[in-house]
């Protein structure tokens, strides 16, 4: 208890790993309704008892009372889906609240462990609790997060901000943002491993809900972000943690520009010399040039907000081929703005190029890596989709830039390559024929060759979706001549079948029931195409 009470890193890395000799989750397992009316049963007369043993003048009524907390929080997604679904007897919210309300007020530094419980638990049940006691403990957090109080307590708070800011109404704590993110600024540079997840993870929420002061506040934590982002480039979690914070500020309005130019110079130098560099850490680089490439959206409310117009007649468009088989409409509506934004402000490609993009075009040609291979492929689709036409240009020579991205498609079509290395080749392809559709033209008999030649040869199931899909678009833009576009799949011959028709044909008939948007998307546009007959 005294290394947690003086050791956040720790607290956090014991409790992650804590182990029961039997979990409540097991009970609600195996026994359903009846073990989870038993573990709330016992939740209540646990609490009953504290309150005796607090009133008794125990020094330790506080313990039976943090555990209570802790076995409920254990079983939070199962009890809130239960009383969101309809009414129940369980009231776990009502009791949380009980708990909350008569606690709050004890010293912080006399019981740190139930105050972080309370924190913690409050944010994992907020969908039951009541708007005042969430206002309550939303301030108390941000005020946590600035004291001097034990560290377990910071931990709570961060918890606690991370989930509730997101819902809080963004005009009563607008007042507290600066204190938070000079408070939260100060908690990274004294975090470890093992609690930097959780202050990255607190501070992205921060920015979304501050973004209106992020413009102010940019300069200071971007340098900071961005060196935690370098310095654990090997781990996987806490780089992408630092990328979502970079993200989340670039998102907010203003910031995109003085970011970018906060970045490029750094990044530069890093994928124009590739192979001196450390493992992983151009395979980042890449990741963080495409993020800055890709189109900023929030959803929030129900709603997305845009920082900049859309194409709202390309939108409808888009609308008209909705696939019916999503299951969720947040899904649905992220890919397809996803489809329409995939693009920075042009100034800001056009940035971007100068500096990277020949190193990129030289890493998807040139390197093994896999990973580097991956996120170069990605990087070059976002620059296609946000330079289109004028991409061509930048460079001062179009054929020769155009001949560029060709090759690297061509290489990583080829058949050779390891289907990993390939992975992203169908997205990258997507965009080629989206948004330079002239010049593919005149390669698209070479390019429905290479196409089918990578499907024969790959092993990975997703990537032989994703070129099949281009197959649909590629249908889509030869209407109303679909016939044509069927010859020349007849006259182009494929290793085991009769031509690369008879080829695609049969693979789209085995994905169909794996994938049945390949059909409701090809069909929207030509509903008559499997009544072709050769």
């Amino acid at each position: 208890v005294h290394t947690w009470s003086v050791d956040a890193n720790q607290f956090v890395a014991d409790e992650d790993d804590v182990t029961y000799s039997c979990r409540v989750s097991e009970v609600v397992n195996a026994y359903g309704r009846e073990g989870i009316d038993a573990i709330m049963n016992g939740a209540k007369q646990h609490f009953r008892e504290s309150q005796q043993k607090k009133v008794s003048g125990s020094t330790v009524w506080w313990r039976t009372r943090e555990a209570t907390l802790f076995a409920l929080a254990s079983l939070s997604e199962q009890l809130v889906d239960l009383e969101v679904s309809g009414p129940s007897r369980v009231d776990v919210g009502k009791l949380v609240e009980q708990i909350v309300t008569e606690d709050i007020g004890i010293g912080v530094h006399e019981y740190p462990f139930l105050y972080a419980r309370i924190f913690t638990s409050v944010a994992k049940f907020s969908p039951l609790i009541g708007h005042g006691v969430l206002e309550h403990i939303l301030y108390a957090a941000i005020k946590a997060i600035g004291m001097d109080v034990p560290p377990p307590v910071k931990v709570g708070a961060c918890r606690a901000l991370s989930q509730l800011l997101p819902e809080a109404n963004k005009e009563l704590i607008r007042s507290q943002m600066m204190g938070l993110f000079s408070s939260l600024t100060d908690l990274l540079n004294q975090a470890s491993d093992e609690t930097l997840h959780l202050v990255l993870e607190t501070l992205q929420a921060v920015i979304k809900a501050g973004s209106e002061t992020s413009t102010s506040v940019e300069p200071i934590i971007s340098p900071i972000i961005l060196n935690v982002w370098a310095l654990h480039i090997s781990d996987p979690f806490i780089s992408i943690d630092a990328l979502e914070v970079l993200e989340a500020i670039k998102n907010s309005p203003g910031c995109i520009h003085p970011l970018t130019s906060r970045v490029l110079p750094y990044i530069g130098p890093i994928l124009n010399k590739p192979q001196q560099q450390p493992d992983g850490l151009v395979a980042g680089s890449l990741d963080l040039v495409t993020m800055l490439l890709k189109a900023s959206y929030i959803w929030q409310d129900g709603f997305f907000y845009f920082p900049f117009a859309i194409d709202f007649p390309s939108f409808l468009n888009l609308c008209g081929i909705i696939n019916l088989y999503h299951n969720s409409i947040h899904n649905l509506l992220t890919t397809l703005c996803d489809s329409i934004l995939q693009n920075a402000p042009i100034d800001v490609v056009k940035a971007v190029h100068d500096v990277c993009f020949d190193a990129v075009i030289w890493i998807v040609l040139q390197s093994d890596d896999h990973s580097e291979m991956q996120n170069a492929t990605e990087c070059l689709a976002a620059f296609v989709s946000g330079g289109r036409e004028e991409v061509l240009t930048w460079s001062g020579d179009s054929r020769f830039t155009m001949r560029s991205l060709l090759d690297a498609a061509s290489r990583l079509l080829d058949p050779k390559l390891e289907s990993s290395g390939s992975l992203f080749v169908g997205s990258y392809i997507l965009q080629l024929i989206l948004n330079l559709p002239s010049q593919m033209s005149l390669h698209i008999r070479d390019l429905v060759a290479a196409l089918v030649r990578r499907m024969q040869s790959v092993q990975i199931v997703g990537l032989k979706s994703s070129l099949l899909l281009i197959f649909a678009r590629l249908v889509h833009m030869s209407s109303p001549n679909v016939e044509q576009f069927i010859d020349l799949l007849t006259s182009i011959p494929a290793e085991g079948y009769d031509n690369s028709f008879s080829y695609v044909m049969s693979e789209w008939t085995k994905q169909q029931s794996k994938h049945p948007s390949c059909t409701c998307f090809l069909l929207a546009r030509y509903p008559n195409v499997f009544q072709v007959v050769i």
